[in-house]
């Protein structure tokens, strides 16, 4: 079955380019962020930030994807870059990735505010514990084998939220 996939991947990544503008009526974006954000980045202490950040902003992200719905979540590659990079970036507003990040974060936290009872702010996210399965770690000090965790789960999640995507537009 991984050949025919593998097979079927290669056929369409052959005539596909993410760059290039979508089909009229297609979405296309990450529904989280793209692991490749997370390994491929030489630096360290950058890699550990959005590490970090991913991990206090994780419970917000499945939240805002199941109130939502996985089509109105989707973002592209910068857009997550800088979601990631909240912590980093500060509270600057005088760029176009400033301002694309202010308004995702606005959004975001629409989403919280109509929830009611979570009682979470992103404009204070310095101050939520980085936490996976129930373990508290320090910032920027995430442990490797925790960091191939969360890439796992996050290919995992987006595999399956990508696949109910094709889903709806082969029912189509």
């Amino acid at each position: 079955a991984l050949r025919i996939w593998a097979q079927a991947s290669t056929v369409i990544g052959a005539s596909f380019n993410q760059s290039q503008k979508s089909c009229l009526g297609v979405s296309r974006g990450y529904i989280l962020p793209d692991p490749i954000l997370f390994a491929n980045h030489r630096n360290k202490t950058l890699r550990q930030a959005y590490f970090t950040t991913y991990l206090r902003l994780r419970p917000v992200l499945l939240y805002y994807i199941r109130t939502l719905g996985v089509t109105r979540c989707l973002m592209s590659s910068s857009e997550w870059r800088n979601i990631l990079g909240l912590e980093l970036h500060g509270s600057r507003n005088d760029t176009k990735a400033a301002e694309s990040c202010c308004q995702i974060q606005a959004d975001i936290q629409a989403s919280l505010n109509s929830a009611g009872s979570l009682g979470i702010h992103l404009n204070n996210l310095g101050s939520i514990a980085p936490t996976w399965n129930n373990t508290v770690y320090e910032p920027r000090q995430i442990p490797q084998n925790v960091c191939r965790q969360i890439l796992w789960e996050i290919y995992t999640i987006s595999f399956r939220f990508e696949l109910l995507i094709l889903d709806g537009y082969l029912y189509e």
